[in-house]
């Protein structure tokens, strides 16, 4: 397609709110089911790999896998995990739901991706239809007290909701490299353990991740405290029930990680921008 197409094509996708918020029309919209996720822990190498076969189903193509995995050192809580460690130990779907569940050490900090593949069993191709498309999952149960919380970073662009009276706190890290969220306001919801829909606590303790045009993303999860006899703590996704209500708000990182997949977003930001600026 000619660059000037291409150009049109980013800008007719480019969606505006009332707020003033770009998000993207996708041509193709789906949900991912986290049911039946595996975990495996290789105590060797530090590492989780968490897959999903059929995540989503009847897309384009064949269906879609997931895999999330490590990318810097997994610490498990084996007090906690005993014997199962090596089976993935609190990792994988909570029983009874559709989701998916990382369970990390207090104290520690992990870097993980997660990638869509063409869903083939082999998690070797990753997914790339030809055309635009998004996903949403919800983060929830981001919840703790100050010492003992539950902080997700996303480094990838994302457009995220939170509600008008969230707990959590965003913020940008230096350079506007990630966008955090903290979740040490509204101590101890209850939630870990999965769930089915969001109560009013729970949805303030919550944040809606959408992502365009991107096969995968990197995220990070911390579990602050240390050297407290704490057992660590978990972080959940869900991929198709849930959803929090409020202001949605752009993050776009200075660099863009994967050009191939993010260049859609990238030529309708820009467009986006020089639009302002005219108007001003």
């Amino acid at each position: 397609m000619p660059l000037k197409s291409r150009i049109l094509t980013a800008i007719s996708v480019l969606l505006f709110s009332s707020l003033g918020v770009a998000s993207l029309r996708a041509q193709l919209v789906f949900d991912l089911d986290f049911t039946g996720a595996t975990a495996t822990y290789n105590s060797s190498a530090g590492s989780l790999v968490i897959d999903v076969e059929d995540v989503a189903k009847g897309v384009v193509g064949p269906d879609v896998d997931l895999r999330i995995e490590s990318i810097g050192p997994y610490q498990p809580d084996t007090a906690e995990k005993g014997g199962d460690v090596s089976q993935g130990g609190n990792n994988g779907s909570p029983p009874g739901t559709d989701d998916v569940r990382i369970h990390l050490d207090a104290g520690t900090t992990t870097r993980f991706r997660f990638s869509l593949y063409d869903g083939d069993g082999t998690f070797s191709t990753l997914f790339q239809p030809g055309v635009d498309f998004s996903f949403t999952i919800v983060s929830y149960d981001l919840d703790g007290s100050a010492g003992y919380e539950d902080i997700l970073r996303i480094y990838s662009p994302v457009v995220y909701t939170l509600t008008t009276t969230t707990k959590i706190a965003a913020s940008l890290g230096p350079g506007g490299e990630y966008v955090e969220f903290t979740g040490g306001g509204a101590g101890e919801v209850v939630g870990q353990a999965g769930l089915t829909s969001l109560t009013p606590d729970q949805e303030d303790v919550s944040v809606m991740l959408e992502f365009n045009n991107l096969s995968e993303f990197v995220f990070e999860y911390t579990v602050t405290e240390v050297g407290r006899n704490r057992s660590g703590r978990n972080l959940l996704f869900d991929g198709d029930d849930l959803l929090v209500n409020g202001p949605p708000t752009l993050f776009e990182p200075p660099v863009v990680p994967e050009p191939a997949s993010g260049s859609l977003l990238f030529l309708g930001l820009a467009a986006y921008a020089l639009a302002r600026r005219r108007r001003g």
